[in-house]
């Protein structure tokens, strides 16, 4: 899941639960950013990055 704001906001990606959540969020390359959004149940791994195609996994 993507969305886009504005290019100076950047991008963001949820990468499923907050395990390993920064190696998961560091295949979107330099300035990628992980944190783990605990308002739902166990947590979710969020990806800030600089707006450019996704990774492939």
């Amino acid at each position: 899941m993507f969305a886009l704001a504005q290019d100076s906001m950047g991008c963001q990606a949820s990468l499923g639960d907050c395990r390993i959540c920064g190696i998961k969020c560091s295949a979107y390359g330099k300035g990628a950013e992980a944190h783990c959004d605990y308002r739902y149940d166990g947590g979710v791994c969020i990806c800030d990055f600089p707006c450019k195609h996704p990774p492939k996994f």
